[in-house]
């Protein structure tokens, strides 16, 4: 991603409803499997800075991304450490961390088991991993290309690939189920009238109405997932244990 993406970035964290919803539902999902705040916590490809909201209740943040541009941003967010690094040859010791943050980074990789296997020697025994990536390959969109995805993630696929690195699945559900619909609707109109298609799909915004709906939709997600699993939603969050 070049500079003007990460300004994009960052610029949404403090008012998109997808960013502060998803911010609010993983933390919960982390208050119910973390116990203690005195951990040590790996926030893979960090970017801008945007998850330290998610991880910093929990313990000391280092954050990570193979972009020196996007941890220029991430300096004023509050980690503890930064380091440019690849997530899949990582440069920390076997079993340093508590806690590990994979937030919408797989998705980008086309080798996303070497990923999966790194998080796991870098985590201590009973560690936890927290993962998102975008679900339903049936979704797949120009929003995705522009995004420079390689997938999106059937869930048995997802849970396949941790059960085999060894991981436990402690929960996983989906969210953002408005996301469905809205994206089968928006890909069937640029079949229709090809002209519709926008290769920078970032230039379109919610309007203020519709983005204070969004939120208060995802919260109720977020009681929803408090007890439940919600089976269809644009985004696919799992938890697994060491």
């Amino acid at each position: 991603m070049d500079r003007v993406e990460y300004e994009r970035i960052e610029y949404r964290d403090k008012y998109n409803f997808w960013h502060i919803g998803r911010r609010e539902i993983l933390r919960e999902a982390l208050e119910r499997v973390i116990k203690k705040t005195e951990n040590t916590i790996l926030d893979i490809g960090c970017g801008p800075g945007g998850n330290i909201a998610v991880l910093k209740p929990f313990g000391r943040v280092i954050g990570i991304d193979n972009s020196s541009e996007a941890l220029k941003y991430a300096e004023t967010k509050g980690y503890d450490e930064l380091r440019e690094d690849n997530i899949q040859s990582l440069s920390f010791q076997d079993g340093s961390f508590d806690i590990a943050a994979s937030l919408d980074i797989f998705e980008h990789l086309e080798n996303d088991w070497e990923a999966i296997k790194e998080c796991y020697r870098v985590l201590k025994p009973n560690g936890i991993l927290l993962i998102t990536v975008p679900a339903h390959p049936f979704l797949w969109n120009e929003h995705d290309e522009y995004l420079e995805h390689v997938r999106r993630y059937k869930t048995r696929e997802m849970l396949g690939k941790l059960r085999n690195a060894n991981f436990t699945v402690m929960k996983h559900t989906h969210f953002v189920t408005l996301g469905v619909p809205g994206i089968m609707v928006r890909n069937f109109l640029k079949k229709i009238f090809p002209s519709r298609r926008e290769k920078n799909v970032y230039n379109e915004e919610p309007s203020s109405i519709a983005n204070a709906f969004f939120l208060f939709w995802l919260r109720l997600e977020k009681r929803f997932i408090r007890y439940g699993r919600i089976p269809l939603g644009s985004s696919l969050l799992v938890i697994a244990k060491k």
